[in-house]
């Protein structure tokens, strides 16, 4: 049998927390059941390129900088209504760990162009003709190990 407070707290509005980790802007928000915005919070998303070619992001200052937007949003409408998180983020990006769950080097960003000798490589052997392999899968996974590991960078062979 339900209860008074059972009825008193259905009463209570739900809120919910979208969280968008885009290659731009890192994003939190609070909305009701609804759809109505309560609070929004965004910081821009530093790209690193510390090679030409390259396009990557710093977990650390992610989290840190993502944890402060979610804070920011909570701070204003609280954490007893939050019913569920949604969150959205970058497309196939990597960040590789150790087996220890450390992270070996920045993330690699979907549009990083440092796998392109591969791809060609990869391109030149495969029978897919015209169509690009990148433009059937979307990405572009370096072939090379044994070449990452003998310049020194760290290898991962499973992510599980």
């Amino acid at each position: 049998m339900r209860t008074a407070t059972d009825r008193n707290e259905d009463k209570v509005m739900s809120y919910y927390l979208g969280v968008d980790i885009g290659t731009t802007n890192l994003k939190a928000a609070v909305f009701t059941t609804e759809g109505e915005m309560l609070a929004f919070a965004t910081t821009p998303n530093i790209n690193y390129h510390s090679q030409p070619e390259y396009a990557e992001f710093d977990v650390e200052e992610i989290w840190e900088n993502l944890c402060k937007c979610i804070r920011e949003v909570i701070g204003k409408t609280g954490t007893e209504r939050i019913r569920g998180v949604g969150v959205s983020s970058m497309a196939e990006c990597g960040v590789p760990l150790d087996a220890d769950g450390k992270v070996l080097f920045p993330m690699i960003a979907w549009y990083d162009n440092r796998t392109e000798p591969e791809m060609a490589e990869l391109l030149a052997r495969s029978s897919v003709g015209v169509i690009p392999m990148f433009d059937r899968s979307g990405v572009a996974v370096p072939n090379k190990i044994a070449d990452y590991a003998a310049a020194g960078l760290p290898v991962v062979n499973s992510l599980s």
